[in-house]
């Protein structure tokens, strides 16, 4: 298990479409991709959009190497092969049965700290199909979700590796624009996305203090 992640553009995306395929061609390999919600999982500038992209272009790829996808009823992505990319959305710690008789040498959660925390912790189980693959789970996420605190545990603080990943380590964005637009944030937000800030908890007065609440409040009576 790894925890990557820490503020915004870093590449996190780009870096689980990668893992999530890097050992697709190698025999006997299923792959998991998670997201909170089925929006998310099929939005642009996903796992999934960038994989479709890459791995089922017919003018690049040979008809050995090319793959196939389908979207409904379940988004999958297959090599010709038969190895498979399943990407499923889990919005509540009940859609953890989805895991229950499901095999996979590598589960790549993206935004991990969204997801349930019972969906983090029961997908251990399901890491039972590698012989010749390390079996792995990829968490990629900023701070700020659900289950940060057990990212936290686990990984930042923990025995698990960690590897902070942001904006300021992208060598492929205009660094000071998109610092200008985080800079845009309320304070909460900020923690998050620009400074990565995973032992940051919002306290009363961080998005809006009592001076600024008594000015809009005289600004208002004064209204004529």
């Amino acid at each position: 298990s790894i925890l990557l992640g820490a503020g915004g553009f870093g590449g996190k995306t780009f870096l689980g479409s990668m893992l999530a395929a890097q050992y697709l061609c190698e025999p006997d390999y299923t792959c998991l991709v998670t997201r909170r919600n089925y929006a998310e999982l099929l939005d642009t500038n996903s796992i999934w959009e960038n994989l479709v992209s890459w791995c089922c272009d017919d003018e690049r790829l040979g008809k050995d190497e090319l793959c196939s996808f389908k979207q409904s009823p379940s988004p999958i992505i297959e090599h010709p092969n038969g190895n498979r990319i399943y990407f499923k959305a889990f919005d509540n710690p009940k859609k953890k049965q989805k895991l229950k008789s499901a095999s996979y040498d590598r589960i790549v959660n993206d935004e991990a700290s969204e997801l349930p925390l019972e969906v983090l912790r029961f997908q251990y189980r399901s890491m039972r199909n590698t012989i010749h693959l390390p079996r792995s789970i990829i968490n990629l996420s900023n701070p700020g979700g659900e289950s940060t605190d057990y990212l936290v545990e686990r990984f930042v603080d923990g025995p698990y590796p960690y590897i902070s990943l942001d904006w300021r380590d992208n060598p492929f964005i205009d660094k000071d624009a998109y610092e200008g637009s985080l800079n845009e944030l309320d304070y909460i937000d900020q923690q998050y996305q620009k400074y990565g800030n995973w032992h940051y908890k919002p306290m009363m007065g961080d998005l809006i203090n009592r001076d600024e609440m008594i000015n809009q409040y005289v600004e208002w009576v004064d209204v004529p």
